[in-house]
């Protein structure tokens, strides 16, 4: 049993001198970069994966300032913060609609007044809505598209009390007057398109929490035997060429729309083009019947369902039923949320909120365990440990699908509700989860009883 935690002022401030000591050894001892404030300091937690334990007491520290800062502060205050937080937000609207965040140098000062003549703005309100905007410790280089669309979604939840699970019921309607889902508003504004796939190509980069490095190692491919992998909207298939390279009796079928899937064709390399079948494809179709005739099938879905409400989801899942056969084998790569209540009082935080910068959580010695109880499902599930997803990275962007996707992050109970929504026959037997990742891979078995 996890002894009690003394949350007093005492208690708090010796929590926090205590991980804080043990951080700044590590950093001290390691030779690694000091945490700073600067401009120049770094851009992420600077203690790498290799030290597990530290990244352990990072999370802890978290917990305890940020209970600190509740207890300080004060219930009433606590209240009275909240409830106006929403000018932080209406402030980096403001100044994202006139591209103050364009007119502010990186490498030198500017006047207010200077700022203000570049935004066609008086320096009275420029000067104090600038200041404003830095007391949230907030980079004068970024641009808040999804502030201004999350601060949109109140007012969308009043108007529409009952969700439709449409994609285009969101904040993002209301921000741009735009009838559309998150996807189409990106290719028909190439600009914030453009920035929204930079962000997502970083979560990607080699050593980040969705690197297709995690997949390779999360699941046994050789255990499939010799079969075709079907990447169902898989972009330009460099997870799939991230998989082949390992296992040379594996074949893939990429699948995603033409446009997309010409230049991974076009990229592919030599020695690998016998073995891949680049295929148009819409998942809201129903798969080709004759893709059975392929011999052993598995299919893979990589951060799709994430994107697409309750509705859609089982849409996307009833469309591989024409090519599936007893048996078959459906891989899900998503985050898995672990339930409120499981982790640390910060976790739970993130994980309703747009917060990120999170790094390497659980380790195969660190695992953070939960117990998954379905009292409602009578499932052969109930009661099985999963470990928990590395989630932390992901799950602050739950609120963000939400508001601009009308969509979902899942625990897993939740995403067997969804696959038996889909069809009663699609089985989840297990989940795979690499230390560091922040997603997972759901084995889902179609037919097996």
């Amino acid at each position: 049993m996890e002894p009690t935690k003394d949350f007093s002022l005492e208690g708090l401030t010796a929590r926090i001198a205590e991980s804080s000591r043990t951080i700044s050894d590590c950093i001290n001892q390691h030779s690694i970069p000091k945490l700073s404030l600067d401009a120049d300091g770094p851009a992420e937690f600077p203690v790498p994966p290799t030290f597990p334990a530290v990244h352990m007491v990072r999370l802890a520290l978290l917990e305890a300032t940020s209970l600190l800062h509740r207890l300080v502060t004060g219930p009433s205050d606590h209240a009275m913060f909240i409830a106006a937080s929403h000018h932080d937000t209406s402030t980096l609207r403001s100044l994202y609609r006139f591209k103050a965040f364009e007119a502010v140098p990186l490498d030198r000062e500017i006047a207010y007044a200077d700022v203000a003549k570049k935004i066609g703005l008086d320096e009275d309100r420029t000067t104090r809505v600038m200041q404003h905007a830095m007391t949230t410790g907030f980079s004068m280089r970024r641009s808040p598209d999804m502030w201004y669309i999350a601060e949109k979604y109140p007012e969308w939840l009043q108007t529409h009390p009952v969700d439709g699970q449409e994609p285009w019921e969101q904040g993002l309607t209301l921000a741009f007057g735009k009838k559309q889902s998150c996807f189409e508003f990106y290719d028909s504004e190439p600009e914030i398109g453009h920035r929204f796939g930079l962000a997502m190509s970083r979560l990607s980069r080699p050593g980040g929490p969705m690197d297709a490095e995690f997949v390779v190692r999360a699941f046994d491919w050789s255990s499939i035997g010799d079969a075709t992998v079907v990447d169902v909207g898989g972009g330009r298939g460099h997870v799939s060429r991230g998989i082949a390279t390992r296992f040379p009796n594996l074949n893939f079928i990429v699948q995603d729309y033409a446009k997309t899937l010409k230049p991974g064709e076009e990229a592919l390399p030599s020695d690998l083009k016998t073995r891949f079948e680049f295929m148009p494809h819409d998942f809201f179709e129903p798969q080709p019947s004759n893709l059975s005739s392929r011999g052993n099938l598995a299919f893979y879905l990589r951060i799709i369902l994430h994107d697409w409400s309750d509705k859609y989801c089982t849409k996307i899942l009833q469309n591989l039923v024409t090519a599936l056969e007893h048996g078959s084998m459906v891989l899900i790569n998503e985050s898995v949320m672990p339930p409120m209540g499981t982790v640390n009082k910060f976790f739970d935080r993130l994980g309703s909120q747009l917060i990120d910068k999170f790094v390497q959580l659980i380790y195969k010695w660190t695992k953070l365990i939960y117990r998954l109880e379905q009292e409602s499902l009578g499932s052969p599930l109930r009661k099985r440990r999963f470990v928990a997803s590395t989630a932390y990275r992901w799950t602050p962007f739950a609120g963000q699908v939400m508001t601009c996707c009308n969509a979902r992050e899942r625990t897993a109970a939740e995403f067997e509700r969804l696959f038996k929504a889909a069809d009663p026959r699609f089985h989840l037997v297990k989940i795979h989860q690499t230390p560091g990742s922040s997603l997972s891979i759901l084995e889902v078995r179609f037919n097996i009883e």
